[in-house]
């Protein structure tokens, strides 16, 4: 009888030790793991704690574009394809990995393995970094800072409006009337509503930005002067060029100025963040610039020595720096030419100014890259930054910046035009 009991208690122990190996076998949720994550340029790096378990075996980090249950079992896990595995390390001491940002939302899980045991992290997300455009034929692009929107006018009419921060789509119009033949410009009204600008004949249109409904018309003095581009200023004052003269409408008076009268027909301007600094010309020209005191009167003026080509222009925001042309000149305020960026950007297309002047980005038709220039004498090319598309345009916003490009998969035949926002590295 003793016997017989001894040999149930070791069939007892047998059973329960298999039982809880077997068990062992299969995952447990683990938010000790402490899976995180950090957004770089073009990708996102993923941190965890070292594993402390005797016999660890290695890291697995899955990625899937939908949400999924954890892994159940060691099978599983090893049976996963190639394009669902962000890294295996079997280094303990290997607490990192990254992985470049898709095209779609992607879900990713860690796993730390021990022989035929293992644990699961919680699930994180990461969001799409691009946006797929509704159409190709942008004729004009204005950004919102103060919201965060980015307006794109087509020239089939259209007019899409898209959410920097969520990368989608706020709206969408069709066959709007509020398209100008020239250059429009974006401001705000006095409760910071987002007001668009369109000039059309001899009046501004002042656009409301979230119906393009027209709020009001602006009628040039005296009426029947026609109006060509106009520009903004950080306070909404509007700028623009005529025939013969250069204006500035104060939102708050109602009024137009004449600032000065235009030296030749000149019908591009831009102007500083602080409204102080006037700058016309056109794509052959002399280029003039005005400083322009509180009371709208001249201070200084100044015109460049020989003729430039004003199209395609950037003015520093605060600073006094111009870059302008089909090359890519940057002149000083003196008007001195100092580089032409065009030897340096293959075919290349625009730059932009960061917030703080410190920092020149252009762009090219014929690579991937966004080019960093330092803004300061020298203007040495200091990175280099892929993208995935071939670029057209280049924004600035947030901290971030944003190219829209054509980007093609060829192995599927399919091309696509597709906005792309980078986070920028200090």
């Amino acid at each position: 009888m003793k016997y017989l009991l001894t040999l149930v208690l070791i069939s007892a122990i047998c059973f329960t030790a298999c039982y809880q190996e077997e068990s062992n076998k299969y995952t447990t949720q683990a938010n000790g793991l402490n899976f995180t994550k950090t957004e770089v340029s073009n990708g996102v790096v993923f941190n965890w704690e070292e594993a402390k378990m005797f016999n660890f075996t290695e890291y697995i980090i899955t990625k899937h574009p939908n949400s999924t249950p954890a892994i159940s079992n060691i099978e599983d896990l090893d049976k996963l394809s190639s394009s669902n595995i962000v890294a295996r390390n079997a280094i303990r001491q290997d607490t990192f990995a990254k992985d470049s940002i898709s095209t779609l939302r992607t879900y990713y899980r860690l796993y730390v393995v021990s022989g035929t045991h293992f644990l699961a992290s919680d699930e994180i997300v990461q969001n799409s970094n691009f946006y797929t455009l509704q159409n190709q034929n942008i004729s004009q692009t204005l950004v919102d800072k103060k919201k965060g929107r980015l307006y794109l006018f087509y020239s089939t009419n259209a007019l899409e409006i898209i959410d920097l921060k969520k990368m989608k789509q706020i709206a969408l119009f069709d066959n709007t009337v509020i398209f100008s033949n020239y250059n429009m410009s974006l401001g705000y009204d006095q409760s910071g509503n987002t007001e668009l600008y369109s000039s059309k004949a001899d009046r501004i249109l002042v656009i409301d930005g979230e119906n393009l409904r027209v709020k009001e018309t602006i009628y040039n003095t005296p009426k029947g002067k026609s109006i060509y581009n106009t520009v903004t200023d950080e306070n909404s004052n509007i700028f623009f060029v005529e025939s013969d003269s250069i204006s500035k409408y104060d939102p708050l008076s109602k009024k137009i100025s004449k600032l000065e009268f235009n030296k030749s027909y000149l019908n591009n301007i831009r102007v500083t963040k602080d409204g102080r600094n006037v700058f016309t010309g056109s794509t052959l020209s002399n280029i003039y610039h005005y400083t322009i005191d509180q009371s709208n009167g001249t201070v200084s003026y100044k015109s460049s020595p020989s003729l430039i080509d004003f199209s395609n222009s950037e003015i520093a925001n605060f600073e006094s720096t111009i870059i302008c042309g089909a090359n890519g000149t940057i002149l000083t305020i003196d008007f001195e030419v100092k580089k032409n960026l065009a030897n340096e950007v293959g075919k290349y297309i625009k730059s932009i100014f960061d917030d703080n002047d410190k920092i020149i980005y252009s762009i090219g038709s014929s690579s991937s890259f966004v080019y960093k220039f330092e803004n300061k004498a020298g203007f040495k090319n200091i990175e280099n930054i892929p993208i995935r598309s071939l670029p057209s345009n280049i924004f600035f916003y947030d901290g971030k910046l944003f190219t829209i490009g054509l980007s093609v998969n060829f192995s599927m035949g399919v091309s696509k035009y597709v906005l792309q926002r980078i986070l920028i590295q200090e």
